[in-house]
């Protein structure tokens, strides 16, 4: 019968002791520490066996890392809605499997009727629920849901030209832009690309909204004439120092002399000339036209 000495050493021998630490490092571990070797070389031994452990296991975690990514589930991305019309948003996250709510982006707290006409500007996911925060269809969308709708500002363009004021209220989304005269009986006709402008509506400084938002009306004069000192000056003075407002002196209405094509004798006169409303600046405009003063008349 072997010894139990016998039997245990074949663990002493180095190229055992040597093959478990690399193969198996723990067990190569327990044999450096039970055999003979010397102290400083039992040292040394464990140390390269821990290194090349850890070395091992690095190795392997770069290898399968990529693998296990490949077999991971990614979540499924959220449909982006933000600058398509509200009814587009929500018919394509109920295809995308997501239900929907919206609210009024602006300050204040319009409901949704019409999602054709509303935009939208933000979206919150809540699981499978998308939030859309809207505004209406041409609105700028604010800097964050629920702040103030950045409008663009009118710009002053007395001083300039016809043409040039033209483009610059056009650059800021102010669509249609006309002109009358500055002074009543000095209307423009044909080309009025270098009269100057005296006064527009809206003025300067006006949030470019509203029913202001395709619409200005710019008043001009000739070159080399000064701008009147009031609205509905006469170039030339009626004889005695009076002012023409369109009406004779036993009451009833007249036509400005030198302006014809521009007075009309009522609101069925505008309607019929397919010209209401009629802002005031605008050819054919005055009081008596205007029931509320509000500046808009033959509403």
């Amino acid at each position: 019968m072997y010894s139990r000495e016998s039997k245990s050493e074949w663990r002493q021998h180095n190229a055992v002791i040597i093959l478990a630490l690399v193969v198996f490092p723990p067990v190569g571990l327990a044999f450096a520490y039970l055999s003979n070797w010397p102290h400083d070389r039992k040292i040394r031994g464990m140390v390269l066996s821990v290194v090349w452990l850890l070395l091992v296991v690095v190795v392997a975690a770069v290898v399968t890392g990529p693998e296990i990514g490949k077999n991971a589930v990614n979540p499924p991305e959220v449909p982006n809605f933000v600058g398509k019309s509200l009814e587009d948003a929500a018919t394509g996250a109920t295809q995308s499997g997501y239900t929907n709510v919206s609210h009024d982006a602006s300050p204040g707290d319009e409901t949704q009727i019409v999602r054709s006409n509303w935009q939208v500007c933000f979206q919150v996911a809540n699981g499978k629920n998308l939030d859309f925060g809207v505004v209406r269809v041409g609105v700028p969308c604010p800097a964050s849901d629920g702040g103030p709708i950045p409008w663009p500002k009118v710009p002053d363009v007395t001083q300039k030209t016809f043409a040039e004021a033209a483009q610059i209220l056009r650059s800021v989304g102010i669509k249609n832009v006309s002109a009358t005269g500055a002074y009543t009986d000095n209307q423009p006709t044909g080309n009025m690309d270098s009269w100057i402008v005296c006064s527009h509506d809206p003025a300067a400084g006006q949030d470019v909204n509203g029913i202001y938002g395709n619409y200005s009306s710019v008043r001009v004069t000739q070159p080399g004439v000064e701008c009147p000192s009031s609205d509905y000056a006469r170039l030339n003075p009626l004889p005695g120092g009076t002012e023409d407002d369109g009406t004779s002196e036993n009451g009833s209405s007249s036509p400005k002399p030198d302006s014809e094509s521009f007075y009309y004798k009522n609101c069925d006169a505008v309607r019929d000339a397919g010209k209401a409303p009629l802002y005031r600046g605008d050819a054919g405009y005055r009081a008596k036209l205007d029931r509320n003063k509000d500046g808009v008349a033959c509403e």
